[in-house]
């Protein structure tokens, strides 16, 4: 499983304790991080908390051969393992609904909600096939006659320059938009999927032998360039989007500057004196919805459906039972709260945010 270490170096002392000391609410490699990282800064690891699983408990070991009378005792023990593990869900849902640090009952000053802004005919991305091939037309005037000749080769390059201008245009488009609307698009992890597929067109056919001439073979490796660029910056904005304080930061202002850079090369013409600057873009701390969002693989917020808390499977990516049961028409609203604003109201327990359900009838 993969913890996305980098992003461990970025949490308090607090929220890096709260996940070493508690291994049984989450996934082995995200508390051996945790422990990791404490101890790279010189801090020592705190006590397991009560009650709670050694990691290593959780991980797989392969079991013995039984005997028939083992299996036996196996069973009739099983039994009131499954007895006593029910009384003990009983009493941490009691305990976790009275935990005075999880409660929502007592007074929290949030900022203000920004209400979540469904997708619109303006957040459609278009193909660009258009202007795509328009680029494709223009590419003999940027390689030498002698090579626009060779009919294998011009053929190979114009598949390349149809792709990587299709994938360019797709990613600053997106980077445009993301950065003009109030709230984060719904359905932007879906567009970088489909971006990074584009992108995956022309890397993967850059994996053979394309019988280039030199100088296409040069405008070629700028368009990998660009898509390294590309590919980094749309790694940042998926960190944004799923927890991150911002989406648009100077990392991904200056990332698609230098990846505009890379057009020039591809278009083999000298830079202007200025080159396009994204503006640097917030998440709103509160997001108001309608809708529970997904939850992003390796995290684990803190879900609280009326006031109550509900753990998460530290071993899926899905949401608690109770909230997956949900239908949207029992929703009333959502409040979504980001890591930073979380933490603050219910401590470190919500390192990865906090999603407040409410519906139109209280929920046992």
């Amino acid at each position: 499983m993969s913890t996305g270490s980098d992003s461990f170096t970025e949490k308090t002392d607090d929220a890096l304790r709260f996940l070493a000391s508690h291994p049984a609410l989450y996934h082995p490699d995200i508390v051996r991080t945790a422990q990791q990282e404490l101890r790279r800064r010189g801090l020592a690891l705190p006590e397991i908390a009560e009650g709670a699983t050694s990691a290593s408990l959780l991980e797989y070991a392969p079991e013995p051969e039984r005997s028939n009378s083992a299996r036996g005792l196996l069973l009739g023990g099983g039994l009131v393992a499954v007895v006593l593990l029910g009384a003990w869900a009983l009493q941490s849902t009691d305990a976790d609904a009275a935990d005075p640090t999880l409660s929502t009952e007592r007074p929290i000053s949030l900022p203000a909600s920004v209400v979540e802004q469904p997708a619109t005919d303006d957040d459609m991305m278009p193909n660009f096939e258009s202007l795509a091939q328009e680029r494709v037309r223009k590419a003999a005037a940027t390689v030498p006659a002698a090579e626009w000749r060779d009919s294998i080769a011009r053929n190979n390059y114009q598949q390349m320059v149809a792709r990587y201008w299709t994938a360019e245009y797709q990613t600053a488009w997106l980077l445009t938009r993301t950065s003009q609307r109030p709230t984060p698009d719904p359905t932007l992890l879906g567009k970088i999927n489909l971006i990074q597929e584009q992108w995956g067109r022309l890397t993967h056919a850059a994996e053979y032998d394309l019988k280039l001439r030199p100088v296409m073979q040069q405008r070629l490796e700028a368009m990998l360039l660009g898509h390294k660029r590309r590919n980094a910056v749309l790694g940042l904005l998926t960190y944004g989007f799923n927890g991150g304080d911002s989406l648009i930061t100077r990392e991904i202002q200056q990332g698609d500057t230098a990846a505009y850079a890379v057009r020039y090369q591809v278009l083999a013409s000298r830079l202007p004196k200025q080159l396009p600057l994204l503006p640097l873009r917030s998440s709103p701390d509160v997001v108001r919805s309608q809708t529970v969002p997904t939850r992003y693989p390796n995290t684990n917020p803190l879900y609280l459906l009326h006031n109550r808390p509900l753990a998460s499977d530290p071993l899926s990516d899905g949401l608690p039972a109770p909230v997956a049961e949900l239908s949207s028409t029992e929703i009333d609203s959502v409040l979504v709260l980001r890591p930073r604003v979380a933490t603050q109201a219910y401590g470190p327990r919500a390192h990865d945010g906090a999603v407040l359900i409410f519906t139109h009838a209280p929920h046992p």
